[in-house]
């Protein structure tokens, strides 16, 4: 039987959420999951930076969020993002 290939488009609150259901199912060997993210790390609009205006893509940037206040219960938001041992 082959494994059930998924594919999360974007790395963010949701698509951490989506990663996070999936990882039992990837730790037996049942789907084979990949994310894909427009940013440089992981966390969407929980990706805390201090940069105003305009990103690398020429995107507006919209958000007042704060790194101290957005975080999933059992993992540590680093300074530049989610850590990277989550999945």
């Amino acid at each position: 039987m082959s494994k059930l290939r998924i594919a999360i488009i974007g790395a963010g609150p949701c698509g951490l959420a989506q990663l996070l259901a999936f990882k039992q199912a990837e730790q037996e060997q049942r789907v084979e999951l990949v994310c894909f993210e427009r940013q440089s790390d992981w966390g969407g609009l929980w990706l805390y930076t201090s940069q105003i205006g305009i990103d690398v893509h020429g995107e507006p940037i919209h958000t007042s969020m704060y790194r101290q206040t957005m975080k999933m219960n059992d993992h540590y938001i680093e300074l530049n993002g989610l850590s990277n041992t989550i999945v």
